[in-house]
C-alpha cells in the first residue's frame, strides 16, 4: 500500500541540535515500511510572520516554557525535500498571519496542488493519506480530493482548533473518512463537541520491539522497598517536575532519591526548589542523555512519575511500564486509558502535590508483592505496544470504513 502522511512535525536535517520535537509520526512511518507499505511524508510547516523566527533566544525560550511551543529556527520556511531513513520527505509551507489560525483556503489549495506536482514526479499515486495536527493538514486533506479519490484519516493531537473553530473543524471533519485522537480523553471531548456519529478511535504510540524483548529478558522480582524514582521530560512549566519534588519533601524519613532527565527553562528554579525544601542532595539533575542510557536508568527505578499537563501520549510512560517500573501519569490526560489506575499504574490530578504525596505514602506501605503484582501487569500492558503492534492497529483503524 502507498500511503501519504501529512504531519506538522517531523525529523528535518536543519534543524537546532537541541530541538526536542518529538519523533512519534516518524515511528509510525517507519513501521509502516518495514511493514512493506511505501511512505511518503509532507512535512507542512505554518509559515508564520518572519521576525518570530528571529527572536532572540531569551524570547524564544519563555515561549517554550510558557505554551510549549518550540520556535524553530528560520531554516524551517525553506521547501526542500529529503530523506529520512530511507522515507522521502517533502516540506511544504503555508503561509499563516496570526498564529493559532487557520491558512486561506486559497493558501491550500495552492499548497495541495504543490504537492500533487511532486506526487507526480516521482509516480507516486496513494491508496491512503493520513494527516497528524489539525492545522493545516484538515484543510490540506480535503484539499487533495481534487487529485485523490483515496481513503483518508486525521489524528488530533490536541482540542485547540477544535475549540477556536468548531463550525469550521466540523465541517472539515465530517466529510474526512476516519478521526482519531491521541488520547481517549480528547477522543470523547472532540466526539461531543463536534457532534459527531461515532467516537474517534485511539491512535495510540507504540515503543521499541527491541526494548520490549530486552527487558523481558530480566525477570521482575519483588523489591523490599521503594527508593528511587525518576522523571523523564521537558522542565518546563506544564510538566509539573516541581510537584514531584514537593510531594517527595514530604517523606524524608525515607532514603528515597529523585533522578530528574531532561533540559529546559525551569531547571534553575527546580534546583532552587529542591534546596529550599532541604532535599537538594537527594535530587540529581542529569540534563540531556542519551536514550540508551535514559532506559538503562529506567531499568534501575521503583517509581517513575510525570504527572503534566496537556500531555497528548508520553512514550517514556510505556518504556517505564515496559521495564516493571511502578508508572505515575495524571487523570483525564493522554495517559489515562491505558494506565487503569491500582491496576498496572497510578493516576493523579495534573500538579496535584498532596495527592502526589499521598501516593507516594501509599506505595511506601504497600507489601513487595503488591507492588510486584502491578508492575507485571504494567510490563504486560506495555508489551502489547510495540511500535509493530501499534502501527499495525493504526493502519486498521484507518481502513475501517474504506
Amino acid at each position: 500500500m502507498k500511503i501519504l502522511l501529512l504531519t506538522t512535525v517531523y525529523p528535518r536535517p536543519d534543524a537546532p541540535k537541541t530541538t526536542t520535537a518529538t519523533r512519534v509520526i516518524h515511528y509510525f512511518a517507519k513501521s509502516w515500511q518495514e511493514l512493506g507499505h511505501e511512505v511518503v511524508v509532507i512535512h507542512t510547516v505554518n509559515r508564520l510572520p518572519r521576525p518570530l523566527y528571529y527572536l532572540p533566544g531569551a524570547c524564544k525560550r519563555t515561549i517554550k516554557k510558557k505554551t510549549g511551543f518550540e520556535v524553530p529556527n528560520a531554516a524551517i520556511l525553506r521547501e526542500i525535500s529529503y530523506e529520512f531513513e530511507g522515507i522521502p520527505v517533502y516540506r511544504k509551507c503555508l503561509y499563516k498571519l496570526i498564529p493559532q489560525r487557520l491558512s486561506s483556503d486559497r493558501t491550500v489549495r495552492k499548497c495541495a496542488k504543490r504537492i500533487h506536482t511532486d506526487l507526480e514526479r516521482i509516480g507516486f499515486t496513494p491508496d491512503l493519506i493520513v494527516g497528524h495536527w489539525a492545522s493545516p493538514n484538515a484543510q490540506l486533506l480535503e484539499a487533495l480530493r481534487a487529485y485523490y479519490s483515496c481513503p483518508n484519516g486525521l489524528v488530533l493531537h490536541g482540542e485547540g482548533y477544535v475549540e477556536r473553530y468548531p463550525e469550521k473543524m466540523g465541517e472539515l471533519l465530517h466529510r474526512i473518512d476516519r478521526i482519531g485522537c491521541r488520547s481517549a480523553t480528547l477522543a470523547a471531548h472532540v466526539r461531543q463537541k463536534l457532534s459527531l456519529a461515532s467516537l474517534p478511535f485511539v491512535c495510540y504510540s507504540g515503543i521499541p520491539d527491541s526494548y520490549v524483548a530486552q527487558v523481558a529478558e530480566k525477570p521482575l522480582a519483588e523489591k523490599a522497598a521503594v527508593t528511587r524514582f525518576l522523571y523523564v521530560g521537558e522542565l518546563i512549566e506544564r510538566k509539573n517536575v516541581d510537584t514531584v519534588i514537593r510531594a517527595l519533601a514530604d517523606h524524608t524519613d525515607r532514603p528515597w532519591t529523585l533522578d530528574v532527565v531532561g533540559v529546559g527553562d525551569c531547571r534553575a528554579s527546580l534546583e532552587a526548589l529542591a534546596e529550599a525544601l532541604a532535599v537538594k542532595d537527594r535530587v540529581t539533575f542529569h540534563g540531556r542523555l542519551p536514550r540508551e542510557q535514559v532506559l538503562e536508568l529506567m531499568q534501575q527505578t521503583d517509581v517513575f512519575t510525570m504527572v503534566s499537563r496537556g500531555e497528548a501520549f508520553g512514550l517514556v510512560y510505556l518504556e517505564a511500564m515496559a521495564a516493571g517500573v511502578l508508572t505515575v501519569g495524571s487523570l483525564r490526560e493522554g495517559i489515562d486509558g491505558v494506565i487503569v489506575d491500582g491496576e498496572n499504574g497510578f493516576l493523579i490530578e495534573a500538579g496535584d502535590a498532596q495527592a502526589l504525596s499521598a501516593l507516594y505514602a501509599r506505595l511506601f506501605a504497600m507489601n513487595p508483592a503488591e507492588r510486584l503484582a502491578v508492575a507485571k501487569r504494567a510490563a504486560h500492558t506495555a508489551a502489547a505496544m510495540t511500535d509493530t503492534a501499534v502501527a499495525r492497529r493504526y493502519l486498521q483503524d484507518l481502513l475501517a470504513r474504506a
